[in-house]
This record gives C-alpha cells, structure tokens and sequence, in this order.
C-alpha cells in the first residue's frame, strides 16, 4: 500500500476513532504495534496508532494539519524526527515538532500532547548524530516547558541506550 492510502486510511480511522489516545510519527511509533503487552497496558485508551514507515517531521506535520480530531481523544503521543537528523539542524527538527504538538492542540485545546524525545542513535556515543540527538532534545524540552501544561515532553536517559 502506498504512502496516500496509508494515509488515507488513517485520516478515515482517526475521523472516526472512540480512541482517548493516538500516536503519531515515523517507524518507531509505528513499529509499537510488535509489542501486544504495552499495548494491553494502553488498552483502556483504546489507543490508535498513527505511524508511518520513513516519515519526516514535515510530514508529521502535514498529516496532523489534515485530519480532524474527534472529542474522545485526550492524548496524542507524538514521536519523530529521527528520519530528519544529518540533515536538518536540530533546532529546526525541534520547532517543527512543537509545530506539530501545537497544531493538534488548535483542533482540541483540553488534549495533552506529549512530545517524545529522539532516540539515540550510533553505537559510538562520539558520533555527531548523537550530538544532534541530543541538542534537539534540549530545545524540545526548553521548548515545551515554554509552551505550558498541555505540551509535555516525554524524556530518556541516554545513558542506557545502545549499551
């Protein structure tokens, strides 16, 4: 199935959804599918996921902008930006994430929106994605601490990552 009807569907799906949760992002939220027992955890959410393989934030961006959002949903979990590292600054990949946290909360302002930090990636803790990583996470951060308590950033410890 290409990228439009996998779209598609999901703009259906999410139109319609009774879920309390959604996530949204690239590979790795779509690839949370593989782990039946966190999503039994999340069940009481009737969570969707909103993943797509390859994704960039821009395109995050413009499918959160497209899809309309009905009142059942209180939380939307958003992870990407991975797919943008080496070439984007850091600093941009962070605004256009909050970009995406803040258009959702335009279509419910009572939602929580939480803004998931990028994964390390690398095996060498040297390497400059890692450093990129890592700077995007701080301004992400600082950023959704600016925004207030309907924007949440979700961190890790890096330091337990790729041991």
């Amino acid at each position: 199935m290409g990228w439009h009807a996998i779209f598609h569907e999901q703009k259906v799906n999410a139109e319609t959804t009774k879920s309390e949760l959604i996530l949204v992002g690239d590979s790795i939220i779509k690839g949370l599918l593989r782990y039946q027992d966190g999503w039994r955890t999340l069940s009481s959410f009737k969570p969707l996921n909103l993943g797509i393989t390859g994704d960039k934030m821009q395109h995050v961006l413009w499918r959160c902008k497209q899809i309309k959002l009905p009142p059942s949903v209180r939380f939307v979990a958003v992870m990407c930006g991975v797919n943008n590292i080496g070439n984007d600054r850091p600093e941009d990949i962070a605004k256009c994430i909050i970009e995406i946290g803040l258009s959702l909360i335009k279509k419910n302002e009572k939602m929580k929106v939480l803004i998931f930090g990028i994964l390390p990636r690398d095996k060498n803790r040297n390497s400059i994605r890692r450093f990129d990583i890592a700077e995007c996470n701080a301004i992400l951060k600082n950023l959704c601490e600016a925004r207030g308590e309907n924007i949440i950033f979700i961190s890790h410890d890096q330091n337990e990552w790729l041991e």
